[in-house]
C-alpha cells in the first residue's frame, strides 16, 4: 500500500511538473515570438536607416553633379570670353596695321 501511495504521489507530482514545464514551454515560445518580433522591428528600422542614407547619398550625388555642371558652364563662359578678347585683340591689330598703312601713304605723299 505504501508503495502504491508513494507511486501515486510521484505520479501526481510528475503530472504537476509536466503542467509546470508546459507553462514554461508556452512562456518560452511566447518569449521566442517576442524576440522574433523585436528582431523584425530592428531589421525594419535598419532597413529604413539604410534607405535614408541611400537617399542622402543620392542627394549628395545630385548636388555634386549640379556643381560639376555649373563649373563646366563657367569654364565654357570663360572660354567664350577668351575667344571674344582674342577677336578684339585681332581687330585692334588690324586697325593698327591700317593706321600704319595710312601713315606710310601720308609719308609717301609728303615726300612727293
Amino acid at each position: 500500500t505504501n508503495w502504491y501511495q508513494q507511486s501515486r504521489y510521484w505520479c501526481q507530482q510528475s503530472t504537476y511538473w509536466c503542467q509546470q514545464s508546459r507553462d514554461w514551454c508556452q512562456q518560452s515560445t511566447n518569449w521566442c515570438q517576442q524576440k522574433i518580433r523585436v528582431r523584425t522591428g530592428v531589421n525594419r528600422i535598419q532597413t529604413g536607416v539604410k534607405k535614408v542614407q541611400t537617399g542622402i547619398n543620392r542627394v549628395h550625388t545630385g548636388v555634386s553633379r549640379v556643381e560639376t555642371g555649373v563649373s563646366r558652364l563657367q569654364t565654357g563662359v570663360s572660354r567664350v570670353r577668351n575667344g571674344v578678347n582674342r577677336i578684339q585683340t585681332g581687330v585692334k591689330k588690324v586697325q593698327t596695321g591700317i593706321n600704319r598703312v595710312d601713315t606710310g601713304v601720308n609719308r609717301v605723299h609728303t615726300g612727293v
